[in-house]
């Protein structure tokens, strides 16, 4: 059942990801992955005129994996895009099902 489970949330993150790259500070690394990213929302005034500063990130466990990074992302890591340019790690939560991790939501600011 896990596989599946990976298998769609990797489907879905493939409607959305573009090429990053991804800067593991604790290994001096950097890597071009895939994520996607999400909440577009950030930055833009809301109706209460509330702003919410930073951007979010999905990543699948196993992109991560995959590029010979080690452990999870961390704070302090950086995610550099063509669009938003260098964002710093500032959060990082791991979506899970079941037991299995999936991915990370990654929150760079």
């Amino acid at each position: 059942m896990s596989a599946n489970l990976q298998s769609a949330f990797e489907m879905a993150l493939r409607l959305q990801e573009r090429s990053v790259t991804f800067h593991q500070i604790s290994t001096d690394r950097e890597v071009s992955l895939k994520m996607a990213p999400s909440n577009y929302f950030r930055n833009y005034n809301l109706p209460e005129e509330i702003v919410t500063e930073g951007r979010e990130w999905v990543m699948s466990k196993s992109e991560f994996d995959n590029a010979g990074l080690t452990g999870e992302p961390r704070r302090g890591d950086k995610v550099v895009d063509s669009v938003f340019e260098v964002g710093t790690v500032r959060e990082v939560r791991q979506l899970s099902a079941g037991g299995v991790v999936l991915g990370f939501r990654i929150r760079v600011e």
